[in-house]
């Protein structure tokens, strides 16, 4: 399945390609604090080949109490873990507000920095999302994914499934999370791409800037750098340890964390 764009997109080639950018409040492409300015760099990439942007903002605000109760029941109770992200309910509440606001401003395209918000769409309009991962993966190596109720699991593989199903191109920032995709929900494989994660950056060098700063880089030792908020799951121990074999080696390293 290939992405088909509208008739009116096709024989309109001067004016700009129109995405409904769907985002929630974890995922605010308005908010250069929100995923570490993830969605917000995708946003600013897209307007910088053309594209127009078109915010969609989805609101959970009807389900909050409603899975917060649900989240505290399991918790307590049971003694699993209830992703309230994930909540069938909430998804489906998601679909309509995005169905609703898609019929207001007729975008050629819906892009989401995820899946599930996408999962149950209904409007005729091609989707893409983009994500690091996916749910199966997620499941049992992410604290926050450990311990689930029965309900989330099934919930989450559903959005997933859903998600890949119906979308025009499903994107992922590598191949392990691509082919764990294919192998996990089959869906067709001409549609499932990788797209790495770039360089959150405001302002972005040109390529002489960075041939200047790589040359004007001391190369009298091995400067090794760890980015992680969660350095334990992101391997702070490999990093040093890392750094500890090529001291013993015999080559000047330094470990900035």
């Amino acid at each position: 399945m290939s992405v088909s764009l509208p008739a009116d997109l096709r024989d309109s080639a001067d004016r700009p390609l129109r995405i409904g950018y769907v985002s929630t409040e974890y995922l605010d492409p308005a908010s250069v604090r929100s995923w570490s300015g993830l969605a917000y760099f995708i946003g600013r990439s897209l307007e910088r080949q053309g594209a127009e942007i078109i915010p969609i903002a989805l609101r959970d605000c009807p389900r909050k109490q409603l899975n917060r109760a649900r989240f505290l029941f399991h918790r307590f109770f049971r003694h699993r873990r209830f992703l309230r992200d994930r909540d069938p309910g909430l998804l489906r509440s998601y679909a309509r507000q995005i169905d609703r606001q898609a019929r207001q401003i007729r975008p050629d395209i819906l892009f989401c920095p995820g899946t599930a918000p996408l999962a149950f769409v209904t409007a005729k309009i091609p989707t893409v999302f983009w994500s690091d991962g996916t749910f199966g993966a997620m499941r049992d190596f992410y604290p926050s994914y450990t311990n689930l109720a029965a309900t989330s699991i099934q919930a989450g593989e559903n959005a997933d499934r859903a998600a890949l199903q119906k979308c025009g191109l499903a994107l992922y920032s590598s191949q392990w999370a691509a082919d764990h995709a294919l192998q996990c929900y089959r869906p067709d494989p001409a549609k499932v791409h990788v797209v790495p994660f770039g360089a959150n950056l405001a302002e972005e060098p040109d390529e002489a800037s960075v041939l200047r700063a790589v040359r004007a880089r001391s190369s009298d030792r091995c400067r090794l750098l760890f980015v992680g908020v969660e350095w334990e799951r992101k391997g702070a121990d490999q990093a040093i340890a890392i750094t500890g074999a090529l001291r013993d080696r015999g080559v000047p390293a330094e470990l900035a964390i």
